[in-house]
Order: C-alpha cells, then sequence, then structure tokens
C-alpha cells in the first residue's frame, strides 16, 4: 500500500516529471480539523466524477473498467504504446464523445489545472505521433504489429470500486502516460506515476507546445551547475555522457 498525503495537500499538486506525492503529511489538532472540510470536498467531488463515468456506461462497461483492489491490475501499467504492451480497462477509442467527456471531466477533477493541462498536451503530442509518424498503424510488416499513437489509445481502469472512504485507485494511461492516483477517504498517494512527452516539443495551431518544458529546462539547468567532480554522480546505469544542449535562448 502506498504512503499517502492528504487530499488537501495533493489536489493543488499538479502532475509533474519526476516528482510524486509519497510524503506523509502529518497534521493533528486545530491544523487537521480545520482542513478536514475541503479534503472531504476534494474526495467527494473526485468520486462523484468517477461515478458519473460509471453512469455512462451499460453493464459489459463496467465488467471492463472495474477490478477488485487486490487485483495484479494495480501493478499494470508502462511506458509503452499499445500494442507493445497489453493495458486493461476502457479505451477512449471505444467510447462514445460523451463517456469520453466524462472521463475527461474525471480527470480534471483528479488533477490540478497544470496537471490537466500536462495530461492533454501529452495526448495532443502522442495525436502528432500518429498523424505525422506511423498513422496509428504500427510499424510491424503490413502496417501491424508495431506501436499505435494517437488520442484513441489511452485507457481508463478503476481498481476498487470509487468511495469516499474505501482505498481504489484511478487509473489513466497510454504512451509515456501512467496516472496511478489511490485514494483513501482524505488521503492520496499518486506513486508510481509516470508523465513523459513525446514528442518533446511539437507546434500546435501555429504554437509551440512542451508539455514538460518547465521540467526540462530546471533539470537541464541543475545539470549545467554541476562541477566536474558532481557530474559524475548524477548518473547512474548510465555510460553515455549527459547531454546538456545551449540554453534556448542561446540557439
Amino acid at each position: 500500500m502506498p504512503r499517502f498525503v492528504r487530499l488537501g495537500s495533493f489536489a493543488a499538486l499538479a502532475l509533474a516529471a519526476g516528482i510524486s506525492t509519497t510524503a506523509l503529511a502529518q497534521r493533528g489538532g486545530a491544523s487537521a480539523r480545520s482542513a478536514a472540510s475541503p479534503q472531504a470536498e476534494a474526495t467527494a467531488r473526485i468520486v462523484a466524477a468517477a461515478q458519473a463515468v460509471l453512469a455512462t456506461l451499460d453493464e459489459a462497461g463496467k465488467a471492463e473498467v472495474l477490478f477488485a483492489f487486490d487485483s495484479p491490475q494495480r501493478t499494470n501499467w508502462s511506458n509503452l504504446p499499445s500494442p507493445m504492451f497489453q493495458r486493461n480497462g476502457l479505451r477512449l477509442a471505444d467510447l462514445s464523445a460523451a463517456q469520453r467527456d466524462a472521463v475527461m471531466s474525471l480527470l480534471s477533477a483528479a488533477l490540478s489545472a497544470d496537471g490537466y493541462r500536462k495530461v492533454n498536451q501529452i495526448m495532443d503530442g502522442d495525436e502528432v505521433l500518429r498523424t505525422q509518424g506511423s498513422g496509428g498503424r504500427g510499424r510491424g510488416p503490413g502496417g501491424g504489429g508495431g506501436p499505435s499513437f494517437g488520442k484513441d489509445q489511452y485507457f481508463l481502469a478503476f481498481v476498487g470500486t470509487p468511495s469516499a472512504s474505501a482505498p481504489w485507485m484511478l487509473q489513466f494511461g497510454g504512451h509515456h502516460l501512467a496516472i496511478n492516483l489511490t485514494m483513501a477517504g482524505s488521503q492520496a498517494s499518486m506513486t508510481p506515476s509516470l508523465p513523459a512527452a513525446q514528442p518533446a516539443t511539437y507546434t500546435f495551431e501555429g504554437r509551440e507546445i512542451r508539455p514538460l518544458g518547465q521540467e526540462k529546462d530546471k533539470s537541464l539547468a541543475l545539470i549545467r551547475a554541476l562541477d566536474a567532480t558532481q557530474a559524475p554522480s548524477a548518473r547512474a546505469g548510465n555510460t553515455t555522457p549527459l547531454q546538456t544542449p545551449a540554453p534556448r535562448s542561446a540557439r
């Protein structure tokens, strides 16, 4: 069972590359009591959005999205695209417009505004791969057997039944995106989760989009700040020297 943070703290967090909400928030006395109402409201909002998704489904759809909390689905996630990794749950491609809207409303309720923006931009980037790359048909012989890209290739699953008190997990993921949000009343954990982006930069409606641009820039700034004796310690399991391109302003 992952360690939890209080939901009042979690709800304000953006989905951020390399950062997970694993610290245990410890509050007591009047502080905990004063925070109870916002936490309960956040829990209720997310659970209501999850139940709204379920309300759009028939019995077959509910059977497809719901898994027991102690099932292997809890650890069934990857950064790989489908079908290179077999995902379970509801695929966006198989949903109606109303059902997809309900799924995206759930993500909006569960994430901060910045986290929700990043998720959408990661998915939009995958759509760029589909339209400008393999076309979503895969790269194997005859267009099969290889990766499929695009916004349609993301999956939703509930591990456990959405509840304001009992533990359950919201899973949403696809290529370079894995959200594993475990909730237990007013506490929540987003460990492990993976936000990544391919392409890291793309153009949409004439604008340059960098889903994780701030994280990348800050990471490179940190690497460049290391001296010759510190830099080797920043590498783990990688014999290739870290690439530190010039700052964007210098290009």
